[in-house]
């Protein structure tokens, strides 16, 4: 989808989320903000998308996204 993002479903939502590849490994404290606002819990994670996308991340992501089906 994104080459500055990957894509990681949640179990909380069962949604992909976008991740900035620069902060995939988070602050330290076990999570990770995705780019629609959430907080995903690294060890709960699924670090593969599932093609359910987060609409909200979708539309932060905007151009920056590979698939242009997604502007």
């Amino acid at each position: 989808m994104s080459g500055k993002h990957v894509w990681w479903t949640s179990p909380r939502d069962n949604q992909c989320h976008a991740i900035l590849k620069t902060q995939v490994d988070g602050p330290g404290d076990g999570t990770v903000d995705a780019e629609c606002g959430g907080v995903l819990i690294l060890d709960e994670v699924t670090k593969s998308p599932n093609n359910n996308w987060c609409t909200s991340c979708l539309r932060a992501v905007g151009e920056t996204a590979d698939d242009h089906r997604w502007r």
